[in-house]
């Protein structure tokens, strides 16, 4: 009708079947869900699961010459080796938590002694300017007296 073979759209169905199966079984391979299903429904088409089984090795070959290391494994030394930096970061962390807590410690006590340094000298200040009003005060005393005796003096 459209201009497409019937022949050729049913192999492409079946080609983006086989692309989803595809996909389906390595999302299973990769998040360990049970592969049962797929294999059912694989079951009528053989075809598929050699297509699929070749797919697999392929990425499996993928894997083991792209991500995983060429070296030999010595896990046990390696874990240990990764045990051994563990604690000495623990312990370096350890270090630098009880140094901040000590400076924590430091900073309150010196924000405590400026806030009564603060108190102190503000009364230090009211002070002074109490003892000056007191002074000026006596100073304008001797004044007036000063005056009254030149008047008296004056008078006699």
């Amino acid at each position: 009708v459209l201009g497409i073979d019937p022949a050729a759209a049913g192999k492409l169905a079946d080609e983006e079947k086989l692309r989803q199966l595809q996909d389906k079984a390595i999302k299973q391979a990769l998040y360990g869900s049970d592969h049962n299903e797929l294999i059912y429904r694989l079951a009528d088409r053989p075809e598929d699961i050699s297509k699929l089984q070749e797919n697999i090795i392929a990425i499996d070959q993928f894997i083991q010459n792209s991500v995983l290391d060429e070296d030999p494994i010595d896990s046990l030394g390696r874990i240990r080796e990764y045990r051994s930096q563990y604690m000495e970061l623990w312990e370096f962390y350890n270090s630098l938590l009880d140094s901040r807590k000590q400076l924590e410690k430091v900073e309150a006590e010196s924000q405590a002694y400026e806030d009564r340094l603060h108190f102190v000298t503000l009364r230090e200040l009211l002070l002074d300017y109490q003892n000056y009003k007191a002074a000026v005060e006596e100073k304008e005393n001797i004044q007036t007296r000063i005056r009254f005796l030149k008047e008296k003096l004056s008078a006699e």
